[in-house]
């Protein structure tokens, strides 16, 4: 059985979730008698006909980079179609997703570290930045909640302060009628776990896999963090090799991850390569290694078998965490 990860997104993000440091978070929970003031979001209202998740308060104690998971109090009464999805977080927060269950795993409710269990049987809702970034499917395309399904979210922060911070995430979702959707669509994530970054030493790994299904890509998004110096995405298609992003990568990119859009979308196929490289400068006096730093591929495409969020590692094969 394959290691799951914690988190996509952005990815989540993601894969994007996987995000953190190489230590093991810090309790969220408070003691009696010392919680913070709830740090606010500043999240403006939901377009009109969607809606807005706010998670339970958690703790984000002082120095500690937590990645914190939870269920999210939202019924949902009926199947929804999300067209996009936005989040706003407190002071040193870098990214939010939610998710629901296909039902054959039990989670926590109330907010905890996330510990790798967290995410072995889901499908990805939205993700988003700490300020209102996010994500957007083309008209009549759509990410799928079925009616009855219970919602979780991973909240990612870095607290640099000397003080607590006691957040409430919260993530805006564009929901489409039903009448208007076209095609429900699924999550893929190319990724490479495996690289060690030797200290002071500039270093460069790719990961090349095959898309799980036959479809339309809208949109890819790269992600590093702040080591990273250069990152590249090609498609080889018939051994034809089209580059779809190459560019220097900076810290900021971490946070506001930049978003590729294809104005005609993308055509895949199983037969189809996608090769991901990175190349890190590592500063510090001891080795990087997955997933203090990262090198991801996250795309939607169009339409989906199930809606599934997919990836793939270093070893070339597919699997849902």
């Amino acid at each position: 059985m394959r290691s799951p990860l914690i988190l996509l997104p952005p990815l989540m993000i993601f894969l994007l979730a996987s995000c953190g440091s190489d230590e093991q978070p810090k309790s969220s929970k408070g003691e009696p008698g010392t919680e913070q003031p709830e740090a606010t979001t500043q999240a403006p209202p939901p377009k009109e006909g969607g809606a807005q998740l706010v998670t339970p308060a958690f703790t984000v104690p002082s120095g500690a980079e937590i990645f914190e998971c939870m269920r999210v109090p939202f019924e949902i009464k009926e199947d929804l179609y999300v067209q996009s999805s936005a989040a706003w977080q407190a002071p040193g927060g870098h990214h939010m997703l939610i998710y629901y269950s296909e039902g054959s795993v039990v989670y926590k409710d109330e907010p905890h570290a996330c510990d790798g269990t967290d995410m072995l049987d889901v499908r990805l809702i939205g993700v988003g930045g700490a300020d209102g970034v996010g994500i957007a499917m083309p008209p009549g395309v759509t990410l799928k909640i079925p009616a009855g399904a219970k919602i979780y979210g991973q909240s990612h922060y870095v607290n640099t302060t000397s003080k607590d911070i006691t957040a409430k995430d919260t993530i805006n979702l564009e929901l489409l009628p039903f009448e208007k959707v076209e095609n429900v669509a699924g999550t893929w994530a190319e990724i490479n776990s495996t690289f060690e970054l030797k200290p002071h030493e500039t270093s460069t790994v790719s990961v090349t896999c095959s898309p799980p299904e036959a479809g339309k890509v809208p949109w890819i998004i790269p992600h590093m963090h702040e080591y990273g110096k250069h990152i590249t995405i090609e498609h080889i298609v018939d051994n034809v090799t089209n580059v779809l992003y190459d560019s220097d990568w900076g810290e900021a990119l971490r946070e506001h991850f930049p978003l590729t859009m294809f104005a005609e979308h993308l055509s895949i196929k199983p037969t189809d390569k996608f090769r991901t490289t990175c190349t890190w400068d590592n500063t510090t006096p001891g080795s990087i290694l997955w997933p203090k730093e990262m090198c991801v591929a996250f795309m939607a495409y169009y339409p989906s078998s199930s809606g599934a969020l997919w990836a793939c590692d270093a070893d070339g094969s597919n699997f849902t965490p």
